[in-house]
């Protein structure tokens, strides 16, 4: 994957502005045994892409532990509460859409 301020490095008025899902140099991740284990088994770090299945699967497992009935699933997701990320806590809002902090990069 190539970094995008390599790929606009050197070229005049470029305003480039993402969201990030790794804070600064993603410490949280790098410090969790997820890290260790992802990058021995694949050879590569994890990217936010990874952490994000990662937390998926986590908080899928939990709420099936809480509530083993599938037909609830659902609603056990969202009224959980918040889900401990490997970057950031999340909680699933009334949409079942996901609120977490987000990192704005601007360069």
């Amino acid at each position: 994957m190539t970094d995008p301020c390599r790929v606009l490095s050197g070229q005049e008025n470029v305003l480039l502005c993402y969201q990030r899902f790794l804070g600064d140099l993603g410490y949280k991740l790098s410090i969790h045994p997820f890290a260790g284990k992802f990058t021995e088994r694949f050879g590569y770090s994890p990217s936010f892409a990874s952490a994000l299945a990662y937390d998926s699967a986590s908080c899928l497992f939990v709420s099936l532990q809480k509530n083993p009935a599938r037909s609830e699933l659902k609603e056990t997701l969202l009224n959980f509460g918040s889900f401990e990320g490997l970057q950031s806590e999340f909680i699933f809002n009334q949409y079942g859409d996901v609120e977490r902090k987000l990192f704005l990069t601007t360069i």
